[in-house]
């Protein structure tokens, strides 16, 4: 008798792996996919805000540069109508 029970028990826990191997391995599967979704569209994201960020401070270059190329043009006038008037 403790053969058949033994017998019962061994094929019981083989059905029991036989179900729940499969069923972890898609979950960790699951798991890592939505892992993986989630850690790229955070880089996504921090790329755009990083992408936008640079171009907010390239564009306030380019203003600041036009900004003292216009002082530096108007100083240049306000010179040469000086020079001119001492001639």
């Amino acid at each position: 008798m403790a053969h058949g029970q033994s017998s019962f028990r061994r094929i019981l826990l083989s059905r029991i792996l036989l179900v729940s191997v499969p069923v972890l391995l898609v979950g960790v599967y699951v798991t890592y996919r939505k892992a993986r979704s989630t850690f790229l569209e955070t880089a996504r994201q921090n790329l755009t805000e990083s992408a936008v960020r640079k171009g907010e401070i390239i564009q306030q270059s380019i203003e600041a540069l036009q900004n003292n190329l216009a002082s530096a043009g108007d100083a240049a006038i306000a010179r040469s109508d000086i020079l001119m008037v001492n001639y």
